[in-house]
């Protein structure tokens, strides 16, 4: 309802300016305000004439074509006979006069918040979307303590590979978050191998299985 009634004032706003540029351009010469007027409404016709059916056939719609062609010159020519009596009148203020009723025409007000929309829904998806994988990846930390040293060296090779695929910085938060408690595990069980893994380097993708089987190893 709120559109509607702004698209009802901002038609109406204009449209006076217009009628009212075009009685100005009239009374400065009404032979070439019906000159501009008559080759305006031509060239509309035209362009009209071929490009109507393929936007009817386009959307499926249906209407007399004629009544739409002519609707089509009239609001040309007088539009364009509108800016041109405006231009004579108030000169170079009509172009940031015709720049702010672009800006705040409804169709480009609508396709803003349309925009703004989509990008407010596209965010909340990927919020949610992190949540969830946080949440999961919280599910997994809470288990790694029944994991067996192969499946804590598997889970930490692919907490590897989730990290280098995340696609956005909450996904990559939360796979950081599983590596950090997979090393929490890991110091808890074996103390030592991690040790000698940090010694080692402790490359980001490198994997300390060895260092646990090496543990493990007894001693002679």
């Amino acid at each position: 309802m709120t559109m509607a009634l702004y698209r009802w004032g901002w038609t109406t706003a204009i449209a006076t300016l217009l009628l009212g540029g075009a009685a100005a351009a009239v009374a400065a010469s009404i032979i070439n305000a019906g000159v501009l007027f008559g080759t305006t409404v031509a060239c509309t016709g035209v362009l009209s004439v071929n490009l109507r059916p393929l936007a009817q056939s386009l959307s499926g719609a249906r209407g007399a074509l004629v009544g739409k062609v002519a609707v089509d010159c009239v609001r040309a020519g007088v539009g364009v006979l509108g800016l041109f009596g405006l231009g004579l009148v108030l000169g170079l203020v009509v172009i940031p006069l015709v720049a702010l009723a672009v800006m705040t025409s409804p169709h480009v007000l609508s396709g803003l918040y349309h925009w703004q929309h989509r990008l407010t829904t596209e965010a909340a998806a990927d919020a949610d979307s992190a949540l969830d994988s946080a949440g999961s990846e919280r599910e997994r930390s809470t288990s790694f303590g029944l994991y067996s040293d192969a499946e804590l060296c598997a889970a930490w090779r692919q907490s590897y590979e989730r990290l280098l695929t995340a696609a956005t910085p909450a996904e990559a938060e939360a796979a950081a978050m599983a590596r950090q408690e997979l090393l929490d595990e890991l110091e808890r069980r074996n103390p030592d191998a991690l040790t000698d893994w940090l010694l080692a380097g402790a490359e980001l993708g490198s994997d300390f299985k060895s260092f646990l089987d090496r543990r493990a190893a007894p001693e002679w």
